[in-house]
């Protein structure tokens, strides 16, 4: 299980979350070399042995491509003292992201849209429950907006289904457990053994997130939240009941979602959810990603890019400081005095802003 990743090449991070970091790397996969997505988890919330040992019995789904509404997971192991995962790549952010950049700029999801989402969700946790694994029903049992991909085309794509095993026990910060727990039902939250309406109450809480902007505390919010629909409010509120009350099942849950559409005539396609991305991602001002803490992935990468940039000049020798040049924290006019240095001078500016360099002991990864 725990496999070579000697092939990886990192090429940045694209996302960082309460349950680690996403990155966009080059890795072999079937063969050949492709353009993938790599999960790293928090150390603290996954520890890695306990991850080998409970995502081994899902090994037969890996490399196994089930829906488009579901990333296929290609390897899962540990890098750099962490558990991770290499998925097909998929453009675009999370949702968990999607979400708080509409938050931040007071962008509710059109209902219709909403709907949408929430519908390929289903559409993809139905098409994993129905492939079965040894003749076995697969659960989610961990769907949050943080394992949901949306590119900006209007693609939406589901994953973890191979490392649900691993996350059920996830061990995180308060503030972690804060931010995932609105998307778990009560039985999840305790650990207990998956149930196909887990992922029921885990689409009620999304879906009303996305038409509120807020997440769900309690199923007590439904009713005193005004702004949704009577017949939608009824049907999130069996969606996120005690579990005898909940609707069964994400296939039964669909069927009833679809019956509300057609009868509302509520229509959205991948076209609609696009616009408003592109709506969302206008609004906002480009702002300097978040580097304060990085991984010893992250220096890796950034090490790359400055032996790349030293030998862009052929007169400039390299020198053993830009060989082994390793970011241990954010410098905020980092990127500014490289742009503005020339190449004879970047291994001294390197030198001067990424202090130490060469300490192998600081390519740990932050815990």
């Amino acid at each position: 299980m725990n496999e070579s990743t000697d092939d990886i090449r990192w090429i940045e991070r694209i996302e960082t979350d309460v349950l680690g970091e996403i990155y966009c790397a080059e890795a072999q996969v079937r063969g050949s070399k492709e353009v993938v997505l790599v999960r790293l988890f928090d150390r603290q919330g996954v520890a890695p042995e306990e991850f080998l040992k409970r995502v081994a019995a899902r090994r037969p789904w890996v490399g196994n491509r089930i829906s488009d509404q579901l990333l296929t997971s290609h390897r899962l192991g540990v890098i750099e003292g962490r558990a991770f995962e290499l998925t097909t790549y998929l453009s675009g952010t999370s949702l968990n992201t999607l979400i708080r950049k509409a938050r931040q700029h007071r962008e509710v999801f059109p209902l219709e849209v909403a709907l949408f989402v929430a519908a390929k969700i289903a559409n993809g946790l139905r098409a994993g429950y129905e492939a079965s694994l040894d003749g076995n029903h697969i659960v989610h049992g961990f769907v949050t907006p943080h394992l949901v991909r949306v590119s900006e085309e209007g693609v939406v794509a589901v994953g973890g289904l191979e490392t649900v095993p691993a996350l059920r026990t996830f061990r995180g910060t308060a503030a972690a457990f804060s931010e995932l727990f609105p998307y778990l039902s009560p039985e999840a939250r305790t650990s207990e053994e998956p149930h196909v309406s887990d992922d029921v109450y885990s689409l009620g809480a999304i879906l009303f997130e996305l038409l509120t902007l807020k997440p769900l505390a309690s199923p007590a919010d439904l009713r005193i939240d005004s702004t949704i629909p009577a017949e939608l409010r009824y049907f999130l509120n069996r969606s996120v009941a005690s579990r005898f009350r909940r609707i069964q099942s994400v296939g039964q849950w669909l069927q009833e979602l679809k019956a509300l559409v057609v009868t509302a005539g509520w229509v959205a396609s991948s076209t609609d959810l696009s616009a408003f991305i592109a709506r969302v991602d206008h609004r906002l001002h480009p702002v300097r990603p978040d580097t304060s803490e990085f991984t010893a992935i992250d220096r890796k990468i950034f090490a790359q890019a400055l032996k790349q940039q030293q030998a862009s000049n052929d007169d400039t020798a390299r020198s053993p400081e830009m060989e082994q040049a390793e970011v241990t924290a954010e410098q905020p006019n980092l990127i500014d005095e490289l742009d503005r240095a020339t190449d004879y001078q970047t291994a001294a500016v390197a030198r001067d802003l990424l202090s130490p360099l060469v300490d192998d002991s600081k390519l740990a990864p932050n815990a």
